[in-house]
């Protein structure tokens, strides 16, 4: 194998340094870095958003979103493109689990939330449970499943790892029975000082359409 080192000077002849370390502590602006140092510092830099699932949605019930990893992960986010009900006139629900998915926590008493719609006359909703099964994304405006009738929505999920209540916000828009294009955007919580590990996504009644598609980001630390 050959090596080959290379020097570099500017256009007055001053060397140009060439620097390895990690944390870029030098700081230096007239210096370059190695390609090793550059990756050790972004790495190390944490924040970066993976995707760890997109996943075309199929005509099933429910839609279990698992791949939470708490060494890894601080937050996370859901994103549902172009779903539809099979059903007319229903409304998207969401629950948490605590043992990646095995069971899901239904009690009368296990979610709060609250949201406002706003259709595309300009009228508002707003709506909220304090004790509620689960959580409606859409609150009580119905998603219909005509053609072009279908939720699209972006939804957060902060620090489920944690033994606190974890919280979830989220926005989107769907097209309604009655109601045409509405936007949505709410935020609620499960009600349990307990970690959190999957998600179920399904209508109030009927099945998914087998159409778009639902992906699953993590937030690193």
């Amino acid at each position: 194998n050959t090596v080959q080192c290379v020097s570099y000077t500017r256009a007055d002849g001053t060397p140009v340094a060439f620097l390895d370390e990690d944390d870029m502590s030098s700081d230096d602006a007239s210096s370059t870095a190695s390609q090793q140092s550059i990756k050790a510092y972004v790495d190390a830099a944490g924040g970066g958003i993976t995707s760890i699932s997109n996943t075309a949605i199929t005509a099933i019930t429910n839609i279990d979103v698992t791949g939470f990893v708490s060494g890894t992960y601080d937050n996370y986010e859901v994103w549902i493109s172009n779903g539809q009900p099979g059903n007319d006139g229903v409304l998207l629900e969401m629950e948490t689990s605590t043992d990646g998915s095995s069971t899901f926590d239904v009690g009368a008493s296990d979610y709060t939330w609250a949201m406002l719609t706003v259709d595309e006359a300009g009228s508002t909703l707003p709506v909220a449970d304090n004790d509620d099964t689960e959580i409606n994304i859409n609150g009580n405006v119905s998603v219909g499943n005509a053609a072009n009738e279908n939720l699209s929505v972006k939804i957060s999920v902060f620090s489920p790892e944690t033994t606190e209540f974890t919280v979830f916000t989220w926005a989107g828009l769907f097209r309604g029975t009655t109601t045409g294009g509405t936007m949505f955007n709410g935020g609620g919580d499960r009600q349990s000082a307990a970690d959190v590990d999957a998600l179920r996504f399904h209508w109030s009644a009927g099945d998914w359409v087998a159409q778009g598609a639902i992906q699953f980001l993590g937030i690193a630390q």
